[in-house]
């Protein structure tokens, strides 16, 4: 596993240059710029039921490229229209649809982790589910540190068009670290109109973890 310099070492023109160096658009790899540099410039955000004090962020070290996304489901759901994949590999082979909803549930803006996150992810899932299209079983996604990471940045991108159905899964999981660790997640999930989704989100991480995300619904009508 390769990593970028750690936090207080990056900038925007690295993160831009890892972007295009691993073949995605420009326009995410400005996205990315663009989300270091609300990063850099902005504080921490104060959670009263949150205890940052002892958060060294400018330690942490972030990996490049997936280094956890784990997918089951049925492939022969392929068959009705239904995409289920990393995001890093939606972004190449579904680049109108990602570009259409990725960041747009979720404000990169937000606060620092939010930003952090936008311009860091690499791990994540998208499922794309047709119009009317109905998905008995559930479909599952686990994350977990590769051996010697201790950060993870996974985006789920979760799209259900008009009448669709189906239950997504996402699930954290890792033993103890030795250091400090962050998991950086976010999911987005748009629901069309009529449409049904079940979302459940596990963690079971181990000590010394920082699990800091965001999970942003847009739901049609009924």
């Amino acid at each position: 596993m390769n990593y970028l310099p750690t936090l207080s070492e990056l900038d925007d023109v690295q993160i831009a240059e890892a972007a295009r160096a691993a073949g995605e658009p420009s326009w995410l790899a400005d996205r990315r710029a663009a989300a270091w540099r609300t990063f850099a410039e902005s504080a921490p955000p104060f959670w009263k039921r949150t205890n940052l004090s002892q958060f060294a962020a400018d330690d942490i070290a972030p990996p490049i490229g997936a280094q956890g996304t784990a997918v089951q489901w049925d492939e022969s759901l392929a068959g009705q229209g239904v995409i289920f994949t990393t995001l890093a590999a939606a972004v190449r082979s579904q680049p109108e649809l990602v570009e259409r909803y990725l960041g747009t549930a979720i404000d990169a803006n937000a606060h620092k982790f939010n930003a952090l996150h936008a311009a860091l992810w690499q791990d994540g899932v998208f499922l794309y589910v047709p119009k009317g299209v109905s998905i008995e079983m559930p479909l599952h996604a686990i994350f977990t540190l590769a051996d010697g990471s201790y950060a993870s940045f996974p985006h789920n991108l979760i799209v259900l068009e008009d009448g669709a159905s189906a239950t997504f899964i996402e699930e954290y999981s890792s033993p103890d670290a030795a250091e400090q660790a962050l998991c950086n997640p976010a999911t987005e999930l748009f629901v069309g109109n009529g449409a049904s989704l079940r979302f459940v989100t596990v963690q079971s991480w181990g000590a010394n973890f920082y699990h800091i995300g965001a999970q942003r619904a847009r739901v049609g009508d009924n």
